[in-house]
């Protein structure tokens, strides 16, 4: 906890002042997130008094805000993991279909990246272990034994396609009584893509929103009457503030965060391909290494500025 605090010690320091820029008109431009979040951001006119009254209401937010978003950098990560996890273990399911002289019944189990297994047996033969290695594809296999007491049998394997796997089982003079397909149902890589984006639409929407509630709020009374300006910040004007007055503790940060979430999603696609078999989530794994090599390398841009601005200012 102590090194978390040193960390989130000075990291936002002069963020405040990125909200503002001077006006050709005398004064300064403040801007600020749209009432509803989404939507054009709001900008006003203020003074040198009305500036220093905004940022300090914003320096004291900044400092309220640490403890919560100390815990979210915690409670988030470790909600992703958790769902991709739940993902992994329990939505991938086998059916047991058993046609036998009673009808067609099924028996419905999960079937984790470590397999499954169990029972199935029919009246006047003898029961069989099948252990399935994995969910159905490509390397996937079925292994059947008869469970005699006494006998010891080896093992009978067959490959777990998409398309299942199929066992009779016969009486003790030969004749078949009972038919039984295995079929193994597990998430497309499509459908583990959008579970993971809802996934973390849900965690990151109540955050950003929690937060600019909480900082409106505070906000409100004092923009409150203050007159709008068609004066915009451009994207150049939005890059040097941001270099210039946010905390280089800040930008390192958040280029760690981009490296590491690049690091965690390379061993997530290599990893499987030196076991010889295929990624889960080999689109995941792509579009979230493009997105955080897209960070590293903008954050990596505003550091060079960072350092580059405050050298010019010294």
């Amino acid at each position: 906890m102590q090194a978390w605090g040193m960390v989130m010690a000075g990291l936002y320091d002069g963020l405040e002042e990125v909200a503002f820029k001077p006006s050709a008109f005398g004064g300064y431009v403040f801007q600020t997130n749209h009432p509803c979040l989404i939507g054009p951001k709001r900008r006003y006119s203020v003074n040198d008094a009305q500036k220093a009254e905004i940022a300090a209401c914003l320096r004291e937010t900044f400092r309220r805000i640490k403890p919560f978003v100390f815990v979210m950098m915690i409670v988030i990560p470790l909600g992703i993991f958790g769902g991709t996890l739940w993902l992994a273990f329990h939505t991938g399911t086998l059916d047991v279909v058993v046609t036998d002289a009673a009808g067609t019944h099924t028996v419905t189990q999960w079937i984790t990246p470590m397999g499954s297994r169990g029972t199935v047996s029919a009246p006047g033969s003898a029961s069989v272990l099948f252990e399935v290695s994995g969910p159905p594809g490509q390397g996937a296999t079925i292994s059947f034994k008869p469970l005699i007491p006494g006998k010891d049998w080896k093992p009978t394997v067959q490959v777990f396609s998409s398309g299942g796997a199929r066992l009779q089982l016969a009486d003790a003079s030969g004749q078949i009584v009972s038919r039984i397909i295995f079929l193994g149902h597990y998430p497309t890589q499509l459908a583990g893509m959008a579970y993971t984006m809802l996934l973390m639409v849900g965690l990151f929407v109540p955050y950003f929103a929690a937060l600019h509630l909480y900082s409106r709020a505070r906000l409100r009374p004092l923009i409150a009457g203050l007159p709008p300006t068609d004066e915009k910040f451009t994207a150049r004007d939005i890059r040097r503030h941001f270099s210039g007055k946010a905390s280089r503790k800040l930008v390192v940060l958040m280029l760690v965060g981009s490296a590491m979430a690049f690091f965690a999603n390379a061993i997530n696609l290599i990893a499987p391909l030196l076991e010889h078999r295929s990624p889960p989530a080999l689109g995941l794994c792509l579009v979230g290494m493009g997105v955080s090599a897209l960070g590293c390398a903008w954050q990596t841009y505003l550091l060079i500025l960072n350092i580059r601005m405050q050298r010019a200012a010294t």
